[in-house]
């Protein structure tokens, strides 16, 4: 599996610590879920620099603190990897850069999506600091080629919708009258 991780810090040993860190917590599920589950960008760095000292990884908290506006959206990714992530991590927005889109995933963790839309779920878990910090991106052909190895769970959705109600195109779906 490829990992590429940029480190685009100026401060050669900031890139060192930053990198060990990064290929520390890309080898390790229970410490992304660890580092995945907390929302608060302060927290996020205090857990991360004690993760990291505990390693033996001198991490700089300036280079911890994730992209918090958002703005290296359209940048390459600090993580690029040939084949999914591991579980936990789904697919969270498309992007185009110049002629080939790729994907953006963040990581979601062991729970059930139990938002009604899928947008919303990754409204929730995208801006989370680890997310925004280990920013990891496939390319369309790895999407594809992952998804082709999935069998999709039964769905089973019921909508109840009286027809007078249908043919007028009145009745929101999901609901009965």
């Amino acid at each position: 599996m490829h990992h590429g991780y940029d480190t685009s810090a100026s401060d050669p040993h900031a890139q060192a610590g930053l990198a060990a860190f990064a290929a520390l917590v890309l080898a390790d599920e229970a410490l992304q879920a660890r580092l995945g589950a907390i929302e608060q960008p302060d927290a996020y760095v205090a857990d991360a620099v004690a993760i990291a000292a505990a390693h033996g990884i001198v991490l700089d908290m300036e280079a911890t603190r994730p992209d918090r506006l958002g703005i290296s959206r359209g940048t390459p990714s600090p993580v690029t990897l040939d084949r999914w992530p591991p579980c936990g991590w789904l697919p969270a927005r498309a992007v185009q850069t110049g002629v080939i889109s790729v994907f953006d995933w963040a990581w979601f963790g062991p729970q059930q999506l139990d938002m009604p839309f899928y947008g919303e779920a990754v409204q929730r878990f995208a801006p989370r600091p680890f997310n925004r910090m280990f920013r990891t991106r496939t390319s369309l052909a790895t999407l594809m080629a992952g998804a082709c190895r999935l069998r999709p769970p039964h769905v089973a959705v019921r909508i109840d919708v009286d027809r007078a109600d249908a043919r007028r195109g009145s009745a929101p779906l999901g609901t009965t009258r």
